[in-house]
């Protein structure tokens, strides 16, 4: 395992410093996005998503592909965390939303 000292990562710091202008023509083509608002105000998850008692937060949504053997209705599912604030639970607890579209959720 390599150890560096302060002064060589300052040395490698200024080495990879990039010019603004490669910058600006590589990064073009993603600028002046439309995005998609959708039913959810722009969130993929709404903070209130499910509508538990105490839900104050959600985050970290995995989207998968149902399996063949899958026998539930809608083609996709996505799980998310969301933080419980009721009194006693305090903590992460997951949820499950389904869709056919990956823009309709079903919380």
């Amino acid at each position: 395992m390599a150890v560096l000292c302060i002064h060589q990562l300052l040395a490698l710091a200024v080495i990879v410093e990039v010019a603004p202008l490669p910058v600006k023509s590589l990064s073009a083509r993603y600028r002046n996005w439309s995005y998609y608002i959708g039913d959810y105000g722009g969130f993929v998850v709404p903070p209130d998503a499910g509508h538990f008692e105490g839900q104050t937060l959600t985050d970290a949504p995995v989207v998968y592909e149902k399996s063949p053997e899958d026998q539930l209705p809608w083609k996709y599912r996505m799980t998310y965390l969301f933080f419980n604030g009721s009194t006693g639970a305090n903590g992460y607890e997951v949820g499950l939303a389904l869709s056919d579209d990956l823009l309709r959720w079903t919380f």
